[in-house]
């Protein structure tokens, strides 16, 4: 993995200096002046900023900005991380800029995991993409779910060329019990997980197997899916309904403040299955992924993980996506989600799919009242939840077209999740009970 590159504007404390011997860190001085910092940030780009517990307000700057900054001060409480005065400074910084274990070299072996049903389509290229990036002790472990198409023969096909590769028959199992039964004959401690149809890039494996090389290794590491988007509908998906990779490297102000309340945003309790890693240990403890849950398996797993081990992100396993190209196939998809969240039981998930569409309704009453102080409270509301979404396709120089697609693309995914979860907590109740 590529170094950390750090900024550091005061060379001489002992936090710098250490860092000046690391051979995992790239040290960039700098000038403690505001204008100075600010323009060898934009020169620069380094991962991290190491300021001095003084410069308050050029912290407040930074982080507003999105930049990840810490604190030279061995003795100051930083929110962005533990001491820096313990052990290893630059596996704490690195944790901070997002990217555990960068500069790191070797790392544990891994077994990937990856469950297939009827993937014939998309299972050669993603072998193809993992084993390109296997050590000689990794291994890939595809659960087949009772294809019937030809996967179980291309796995099979690819377990005699490289020995490295094993297929575990798994058929009838959900998604979950096929991670589950590959995990079992799993011969490493460290686990990775993707799935078919997804695009890992160069350097995804090591981004997610050097976090467990650290020091302080943590016990799961969530790595970052990044949606494909082509047409203006994909493109209004992509930026309003799903966490945005490049946020987490550079999370704003913004970003902070909207995923805090309103979600969107990339955190390590919340992992998806497309780019994950964490420890048999861990897996253990929780029980595996939760096999009565269809859908939301992964964001389960990950808050029960969360519970009692610790997570991070890492920005750099990166993984391409390619979203549902119909709007009725993307209403399924998060219908499901909707079912998923009920399933599971999280409070937080369901509380968020309901008190959206509880919002719509309040917009939809004050429009049809035509009271002047509610409908001020609806446009408020929805400049609020608009924003960041609106701010992506700014960034990212969208357009209009895209833009006026964000409302409409984030209606439609709250209201189906609200279906699925309402539908699900509806047949419980005639059951008489959830379970």
């Amino acid at each position: 993995m590529r170094r950390l590159r750090v900024l550091v504007t005061d060379p001489r404390s002992p936090l710098a200096e250490r860092l000046a011997t690391s051979e995992r860190v790239d040290v960039v001085v700098s000038p403690p002046r505001l204008g100075d910092v600010v323009g060898n940030v934009r020169r620069c780009d380094p991962d991290v900023v190491v300021l001095d517990a003084a410069q308050v307000g050029l912290r407040r700057l930074l982080r507003a900005w999105g930049r990840p900054v810490a604190v030279a001060d061995p003795g100051g409480p930083d929110p962005a991380g533990p001491d820096p005065a313990g052990p290893d400074p630059a596996g704490w910084l690195a944790e901070v800029a997002h990217r555990p274990g960068a500069g790191l070299g070797g790392g544990p072996p891994v077994t990937v995991v990856v469950t297939v049903l009827n993937e014939i389509a998309t299972v050669d290229d993603l072998a193809r993409t993992v084993i390109a990036q296997l050590q000689p002790d990794d291994e890939l472990v595809i659960a087949d779910g009772g294809s019937a198409d030809g996967t179980a023969a291309r796995i099979e096909g690819w377990a005699r060329r490289d020995g490295r590769v094993r297929m575990v028959s798994a058929p009838g199992t959900n998604i979950s019990g096929g991670r589950n039964a590959a995990i079992t004959t799993a011969r490493n401690r460290v686990i990775v997980c993707t799935d078919a149809g997804c695009r890992p890039v160069d350097g995804w494996l090591d981004a997610l197997r050097m976090p467990f090389a650290e020091e302080s290794a943590p016990d799961l590491v969530t790595g970052v899916p990044r949606v494909v988007a082509e047409t203006p509908f994909q493109w209004a998906q992509a930026l309003a309904c799903y966490p945005n990779p490049d946020e987490a490297r550079r999370p704003s102000w913004l970003v902070r403040t909207y995923g805090r309340y309103l979600g969107q945003v990339m955190r390590a309790d919340l992992p998806f299955a497309r780019s994950l890693a964490f420890t048999v240990d861990a897996w253990k403890d929780v029980g595996g992924f939760p096999e009565d849950l269809g859908w939301v398996e992964d964001g389960a797993f990950g808050r029960a993980v969360a519970r009692a081990h610790r997570c991070v992100i890492a920005s750099d396993a990166e993984v391409g996506w390619v979203q549902r190209q119909s709007v009725s196939s993307t209403y399924r998809m998060y219908f499901r989600y909707g079912i998923g969240h009920a399933a599971s039981g999280d409070v937080m998930l369901q509380c968020r799919d309901l008190a959206r569409v509880a919002a719509y309704g309040f917009g939809l009453g004050a429009v049809v009242s035509r009271d002047r102080r509610w409908l001020g409270a609806t446009i408020a509301g929805s400049a609020l939840y608009f924003s960041l979404p609106l701010a992506r396709v700014v960034r990212y120089r969208q357009g209009w077209v895209v833009g006026a697609l964000v409302p409409p693309a984030m209606a439609l995914k709250d209201i189906a999740q609200a279906h699925g979860s309402v539908a699900t907590h509806l047949r419980h109740s005639r059951r008489g009970g959830v379970g």
